[in-house]
């Protein structure tokens, strides 16, 4: 999108979409060591982190919206 001059190269939008490829990462990490061990408490961990990817996830995208439109 930056190529495409839809946004800047140093947009705020590419700095928080790293942010939730991040705790996307730590989600998929948590689910790996959950189903070797079976410890239901990291089950929690994951939806937290899981509804915070989607409120940022949607922030993201609402913004992005409305740059482009």
């Amino acid at each position: 999108m930056a190529d495409n001059n839809y946004i800047s190269h140093q947009s705020s939008l590419i700095n928080v979409y790293s942010e939730v490829e991040k705790l996307a990462l730590i989600c998929r990490n948590l689910l790996l060591r959950h189903r070797v061990s079976q410890d239901n408490k990291r089950i929690v961990k994951i939806t937290e982190y899981l509804d915070l990817i989607i409120e940022k996830e949607r922030l993201v995208l609402s913004e992005l919206f409305h740059k482009i439109r």
